[in-house]
């Protein structure tokens, strides 16, 4: 919330010390008590008319705006293709635990819908999914690697700058969690594994060209103690797809806070515009989860709903 309505907000309501009670001093339950009691009242104010003008303005409630039946089609070849791979999808909850994607990962809370009982709204299934893994590796950490895939209805509230964007959309995610076992294996089969399911869906299943797709490799300077291996799966990743456009770039780590040591882009060029389609890389999630330094996951990520309008927009 920004400084002066917080301030204002303060005023009216008591002292200064009020939000430092609020989130320190209160148990989770008698936090979860007071919320309820005052959205109970506030919700016993809202007479029928005022709803419909409220779901008319909210922009949290609005209508995805797409052919849900050829949709749910289309995601449900997403998902098979991705269980043909080794893959299991799974289905997930919309509310995940507060602080699924703000304590593993650098992002803002204020970017997700907080909820009450100690829940969010999911704005990365691939946070949900890492969790997913991390609770079954807590169990046997011997366990050979777990690859998950799943879509899922994301909600954020940042303000994007971007024609149609809507605060809800869908996204496909996959991660992949397991042990380090020397020679960056790990980080090598995974970025294959991935880069592979996104490239074969992109040229073989929807027919885009693969002159259309470009992929930006990039590593992160200083994270790694071998800095050669990104540039050799660089190397052989454009081996694998010579009709695909490749790029390898380093950065400084400092200048990218989610990915740890690599990251892909995947764009496509839709009528001359490239849009960013696809993501992935090396995450520290399940490491800091489990306290164990040679915990390895890789995740990433397709925006489902953004591929299915561009490729229903050049159909027509």
């Amino acid at each position: 919330m920004p400084t002066d309505i917080l301030s204002s907000v303060l005023r009216k309501i008591g002292p200064r010390g009020l939000i430092d009670s609020l989130a320190a001093e209160l148990k989770n339950s008698e936090l979860t008590s007071l919320l309820l009691e005052v959205f109970r009242r506030r919700a016993a104010g809202i007479s029928p008319p005022q709803l419909l003008r409220d779901y008319r303005a909210n922009k949290y409630a609005g209508l995805a705006g797409l052919d849900v039946v050829q949709f749910m089609a289309f995601e449900l070849e997403l998902l098979k293709a991705a269980a043909e791979q080794g893959f299991e999808p799974l289905g997930f909850s919309p509310l995940c635990p507060l602080g699924t994607c703000s304590a593993i990962a650098a992002v803002d809370q204020n970017k997700v819908m907080s909820a009450l009982r100690g829940t969010e709204v999911v704005a990365d299934i691939t946070n949900v999914m890492a969790l997913e893994i991390a609770h079954r590796r807590q169990q046997d950490r011997r366990r050979d690697t777990t690859h998950l895939c799943a879509t899922h209805r994301h909600v954020r509230t940042q303000v994007f700058d971007f024609p149609g964007f809507t605060p809800h959309f869908k996204v496909f995610g996959m991660v992949s969690g397991g042990r380090d076992t020397g020679g960056y294996a790990f980080e090598k089969e995974n970025l294959e594994r991935h880069l592979a399911y996104y490239l074969g869906v992109l040229t073989r299943q929807l027919g885009l060209a693969p002159s259309d797709i470009r992929v930006d490799l990039s590593a992160m300077a200083g994270e790694e103690q071998d800095g050669q291996w990104p540039a050799a799966l660089y190397e052989h990743q454009s081996a694998q797809w010579p009709d695909i456009r490749f790029a390898y770039l380093q950065k400084p780590q400092e200048e990218h806070q989610y990915y740890r040591g690599l990251r892909f882009k995947v764009y496509i060029n839709v009528r001359n515009v490239a849009y960013d389609i696809a993501d992935g890389g090396l995450v520290n999630w399940s490491s800091q989860m489990l306290q164990d330094r040679k915990e390895r996951m890789f995740i990433s990520g397709l925006g489902t709903e953004l591929l299915f309008k561009l490729q229903q927009s050049k159909a027509n």
